[in-house]
């Protein structure tokens, strides 16, 4: 839903992700979307509902900094993303 880059996913998924805003997304028609947790949010308000949801911690590995290196202050830099099936 947002402009970010998503690396990792589209590493693994060998293409970029399709970037779609909120109000494009269509509730009758199923689909995976990437998700920060304030998008989470927002689409739990919007009255969008979900049956499958994968969270994994995210990081920019492009901008490699200490505090992900030292894994004492790791998880102050990582973000949770979400992919979720609507339906």
């Amino acid at each position: 839903l947002s402009p970010r880059h998503t690396w990792s996913l589209d590493f693994y998924n060998q293409e970029p992700v399709k970037i779609v805003s909120l109000e494009k997304i269509d509730k009758d028609t199923a689909m995976w979307v990437y998700v920060t947790d304030a998008e989470l949010t927002q689409l739990k308000k919007e009255g969008f509902d979900w049956d499958q949801q994968l969270t994994v911690a995210d990081f920019r590995i492009t901008r490699l900094q200490a505090k992900f290196l030292n894994p004492a202050t790791r998880k102050g830099v990582l973000e949770r993303m979400h992919l979720i099936h609507l339906h």
